[in-house]
């Protein structure tokens, strides 16, 4: 297993029509947004108006799961739904599709059919993120407070906003432990298990 740090300094963020967009990961790594040439990538969006409207990309999967807020969506022609925090939805980005709400929201695109999975996670004191054999790399956003990771004798500190690139091999397990000042405070993570091609 290996664990690696991106600091929220290092990320990049983009304004968009309806308020800003921060880029956690994107896979491989020299792949750009703009040219779609990407197998994945991993993003926070802050919703800032009451209404908008999703971009076309066609054969990009889409998941989304707000981690403030309540979002409404309407995939015309498929479905729609109400998300709470840490609720999923998944879709197809050639759908037409409309948001209602102003959420913080967690962001991952596939380019085409490739296995994966999201979560959200609210914890006071640890929790212990085991991966499924279906994946071999998780991304870990951590959205609030601060965390030490641990896995055998190493220890990684995450900060508020920070990524952390996670690498492994069937069934193993990590730990990550509030390092919160106060740890009556919650910690808030939002994670996207996937098969790196």
């Amino acid at each position: 297993m290996s664990v690696r740090i991106i600091k929220q300094r290092d990320l990049k963020t983009a304004e968009w029509s309806g308020g800003k967009t921060t880029e956690l990961y994107i896979f491989p790594e020299s792949s750009e947004y703009a040219k779609r040439n990407f197998l994945f990538r991993v993003s926070s969006a802050s919703v800032e108006v009451s209404e908008s409207n999703f971009t076309s990309l066609e054969g990009i999967k889409r998941y989304i799961m707000p981690l403030e807020g309540e979002l409404n969506l309407i995939h015309k022609d498929h479905h729609q739904c109400t998300l709470q925090k840490n609720e999923v939805d998944i879709f197809w980005g050639d759908w037409q599709t409309t948001s209602h709400g102003e959420v913080i929201d967690f962001n991952l695109m596939t380019n085409g059919e490739i296995p994966a999975s999201m979560m959200g996670i609210n914890l006071f004191p640890t929790v212990s993120l085991k991966f499924d054999n279906d994946y071999n790399t998780s991304i870990v956003y951590l959205f609030k407070g601060n965390a030490v990771i641990t896995q055998n004798s190493l220890k990684t500190i995450l900060s508020q906003g920070d990524v952390a690139i996670i690498t492994h091999q069937n069934n193993e397990t990590t730990t990550i432990v509030n390092n919160s000042k106060d740890n009556t405070n919650q910690i808030a993570i939002a994670r996207v298990d996937i098969k790196e091609q």
